[in-house]
């Protein structure tokens, strides 16, 4: 857990699509709703829905205006929802203050002032049931996509924004209801929270990938054993294989991180020091290890028949 859960979705088919989350975000009636106690708008209204379709429409027709190509914009919102576990019930005037604390951020994360994504903002608050399974209450904050200026808020629909929102809820949070994330992922740790979500494949993977890794690492230690053992090989060589080893594995994190600038750090690294020990006068083992290393490095072979992925 790194925090309250914030989920982002976009708003599609245009004027209708708004229309319907309109809909339905006010209809107490609906099967998503059974257990949704209170709905309340705690920011915007109908008058903030009807600016998102008339800034996206105009934008659109400006857009032809100008004899630009391209598509018309077929989503005019993004909608963010905010999370809190059950038993966790900020005050109407509470969900205002962390709104408009997310309003802002997002409106800096966009390059617009507060009050002018304000105008195409709607929240609505749903208080849900603290009995029984389910969610607990959550805001429903829809976000036009353009403003009154006609500029097109390309960042709201990046992952940016949604670390930047998160963010923002997860200190507001604390900071007006006294609500700390931490304190609640260490309850979780103790209870062992049974809704808690399996490891997920791709995590299961990479640490069968870092098993492979190291076995292929204990082949370049037991080769570099072997020349001092055997072939007698000088302090250089064995120096290099042991830098090589540890360049690898800083090389497999930050490519399970997706840590760019470590990964590329570290490969040129790796084909310097690989360099310097085609320099050498070195065993065909070692040189097959080189050429398989390179070729793994390089991305050039399948996943199957890789050796350090």
């Amino acid at each position: 857990m790194k925090g309250w859960t914030v989920k982002t979705a976009v708003t599609k088919n245009g004027a209708k699509g708004i229309a319907a989350r309109h809909v339905y975000l006010f209809n107490k009636k609906h099967i998503n709703h059974e257990k949704t106690e209170h709905i309340t708008k705690v920011f915007g209204g109908d008058d903030a829905m009807a600016n998102i379709i008339y800034y996206a429409e105009r934008y659109s027709a400006e857009q032809k205006m100008r004899g630009r190509g391209g598509r018309p914009p077929s989503s005019y919102a993004m909608e963010f929802t905010l999370n809190l576990p059950k038993s966790y019930r900020p005050s109407e005037k509470q969900w205002r203050g962390i709104v408009i604390d997310c309003i802002n951020a997002l409106a800096k994360c966009c390059n617009v002032g507060g009050k002018e994504l304000a105008s195409s903002t709607l929240a609505v608050l749903h208080q849900q049931s603290m009995e029984g399974k389910g969610t607990g209450d959550h805001i429903h904050l829809i976000v036009g996509k353009f403003t009154e200026q006609g500029k097109f808020l390309k960042n709201l629909q990046r992952k940016t924004a949604t670390h930047v929102l998160k963010n923002t809820f997860n200190n507001s949070t604390k900071q007006r209801c006294g609500y700390d994330w931490t304190e609640y992922a260490k309850t979780l740790e103790c209870q062992k929270y049974p809704n808690k979500k399996n490891i997920p494949s791709w995590r299961v993977k990479s640490a069968r990938d870092f098993n492979l890794i190291y076995e292929k690492l204990n082949l370049v230690k037991s080769l570099s054993e072997q020349l001092d053992n055997k072939l007698h090989k000088t302090q250089l060589e064995k120096k290099l294989l042991e830098r090589l080893q540890r360049q690898l594995i800083k090389w497999f994190k930050a490519k399970e991180e997706k840590g760019s600038i470590q990964k590329n750090r570290q490969k040129n690294r790796i084909y310097k020091t690989m360099s310097e020990l085609s320099n050498l006068e070195v065993c065909s083992e070692v040189s097959s290890i080189i050429e398989k290393i390179n070729e793994c490095v390089s991305e050039k072979i399948s996943r199957d028949k890789i050796l350090f992925f």
